[in-house]
């Protein structure tokens, strides 16, 4: 399953592509992340609870940074395993400047096994985007905090 968006976030690009790499900020914005803790250079384990239809439950994930070209682009891999199946995903990220203002383009490509994968791939593409989307909002969220 291919999934591709934007979202233009209101700080330089700089400044996003910082944010983005602290382990910190990065456990902030996956939805349902209980607990994340490195592990290596750019890799962490993490809890992740997901509570969306079909894919309900408790997944122990891994999280990989690779191709770092900062301040312009990275990859993200994640994979969980639960009781459900198995979740795994990489997108890659691209930053762009737009005068103090960025504009984030992410293109994922996903994969799903298990019970899980019995449920459609057209219900699981609406939970990806939901989650996409929550993570953009926890994101925002935290720039906010920060300024004030």
């Amino acid at each position: 399953m291919k999934l591709e968006g934007s979202h233009t976030f209101t700080v330089p690009r700089t400044e996003l592509y910082d944010l983005l790499m602290d382990p910190e900020v990065i456990a902030k914005t996956i939805p349902g992340c209980e607990e994340m803790q490195e592990v290596g250079e750019d890799r962490y384990e993490a809890k992740v609870t997901i509570g969306i239809a079909a894919v309900k439950g408790v997944y122990s994930s891994t999280i990989q940074i690779s191709d770092k070209n900062p301040p312009e682009s990275f990859k993200l891999k994640m994979e969980g395993k639960g009781a459900r199946g198995f979740l795994s995903g990489a997108v890659e990220i691209r930053l762009a400047e737009q005068g103090d203002e960025t504009l984030l383009n992410y293109v994922a490509e996903n994969q799903i096994g298990g019970p899980i994968a019995a449920v459609g791939q057209r219900i699981v593409g609406a939970a990806a985007k939901m989650f996409v989307n929550q993570g953009f909002k926890a994101l925002e969220r935290h720039l906010a905090e920060r300024r004030s």
